[in-house]
């Protein structure tokens, strides 16, 4: 599971539900990557339009995706951008959202480097329930990959936009939402529920991942 890093998630409310602003404090490669695609600040709850999906033979498994290097990804995202014209800040930061929505007053990074699955990459056993829940979420997504509906640009969860709100700690998928919109959207708002019911251990953040390979 992918969240980026260094994000100050922001909640104010607004009309009985939630809108966000987002304030990055970001590293050179990531600044480097949100110039790139003129990014925004936007509320999740706005109507986004869909990106093109390029045809493509076929798609790499999200193993494969979630494997590769935060350098590499980083670069993968731009290319993202450049081809599909679509800005990814919605898709990539809108489970943060949620999970605040879910949690108010919890900053979303500390799930990620969680475990062995809550971050970038995944293998061996999860260490527990909050690292299964981040198992679960990637194996959703690579659900969603691997729909002939919906596979095409391998990274395509991850820069889809989908319409949902939040209200009063309840996360709500729009019924307006393509089919691939509403099943990214799921995948995440089930995520940020998991993580609300399961039982966050520190020894297990920045977890040394050779205890993953056992």
């Amino acid at each position: 599971m992918f969240l980026i890093s260094e994000l100050e998630l922001n909640q104010h409310s607004l009309s009985g539900t939630s809108s966000f602003k987002v304030h990055t404090h970001l590293s050179p490669s990531f600044l480097f990557f949100l110039t790139c695609c003129s990014i925004r600040k936007v509320a999740p709850t706005t109507s986004p339009s869909r990106p093109s999906s390029p045809s493509r033979p076929s798609s790499p498994s999200l193993t494969a995706a979630m494997n590769l290097s935060g350098p590499l990804l980083m670069l993968l995202l731009t290319a993202a951008c450049a081809v599909s014209g679509q800005p990814p800040s919605n898709a990539v930061w809108q489970f943060g959202y949620m999970i605040k929505c879910v949690q108010p007053g919890v900053n979303p990074l500390k799930y990620n480097n969680y475990g062995c699955y809550c971050g970038v990459g995944g293998q061996g056993t999860p260490v527990d329930e909050v690292d299964q829940c981040c198992k679960v979420h990637d194996d959703c997504y690579g659900a969603q990959m691997n729909d002939p509906e919906c596979k095409g640009f391998f990274l395509k969860p991850y820069i889809l936009p989908y319409r949902y709100t939040c209200s009063k700690d309840k996360v709500t998928c729009s019924v307006f939402n393509g089919k691939c919109q509403a099943a990214a959207c799921e995948c995440d708002r089930a995520a940020a529920l998991c993580f609300a019911r399961a039982k966050y251990n520190p020894r297990h953040k920045n977890l040394d991942q050779r205890r993953c390979k056992k």
